[in-house]
């Protein structure tokens, strides 16, 4: 056993994880067939063949899948657990 202070960060939450990933806080952080121009700090993830392109971002978290395209202010993040459970009951209620 060696004692050691790591810290702690929820990495199921957007936020949690592009600081996790990044190298600096101001760094965007970007997954998969993706450009981005003259932006700071952005979590960009895009799980589909087509290319996503950013000019001039900051401070967004940006999903993109084959079922849903997620784009949010990192601030904004803990709003989308209520916006998937308003999906429920609708035509969406598969995305939850």
């Amino acid at each position: 056993m060696i004692a050691a202070d790591l810290g702690w960060s929820d990495i199921g939450a957007w936020e949690a994880l592009k600081e996790a990933l990044e190298v600096k806080s101001s760094e965007n952080v970007a997954r998969g067939k993706v450009l981005i121009e003259d932006s700071n700090d952005n979590l960009i993830f895009n799980y589909t063949d087509q290319l996503a392109v950013g000019i001039d971002l900051a401070n967004l978290i940006i999903i993109n899948t084959d079922d849903v395209l997620l784009v949010c202010h990192k601030n904004s993040v803990p709003k989308i657990k209520k916006l998937v459970e308003s999906l429920t009951g609708t035509e969406h209620e598969h995305l939850t």
